[in-house]
């Protein structure tokens, strides 16, 4: 897992990843963790950050949720919730 940062003054911010995969990445397949508890990003328990990626689309950012997938190689953001 990697630690995702927040922004100045511990405001929200985006952190950019990446699909390293050569197939699809199901969003329902990422994890965060708060303390020592691991949740689903799309989980209601998930506190941590948005329960969407955020990936652009040639003109804007989309959200993906659940039954999304992340093309393989894509980049990907996750907004982390401040605090």
């Amino acid at each position: 897992m990697l630690p995702l940062l927040n922004g100045p003054a511990g405001a929200a911010a985006f952190n950019q990843l990446g699909n390293p995969y050569e197939v699809a990445l199901p969003v329902s397949s990422i994890r965060v963790r708060q303390g020592s508890a691991t949740f689903n990003l799309t989980d209601a328990a998930n506190v941590v950050t948005d329960r969407v990626v955020w990936v652009w689309n040639g003109t804007g950012y989309t959200s993906l949720g659940v039954g999304n997938t992340i093309p393989a190689g894509q980049g990907f953001w996750l907004r982390k919730l401040a605090g």
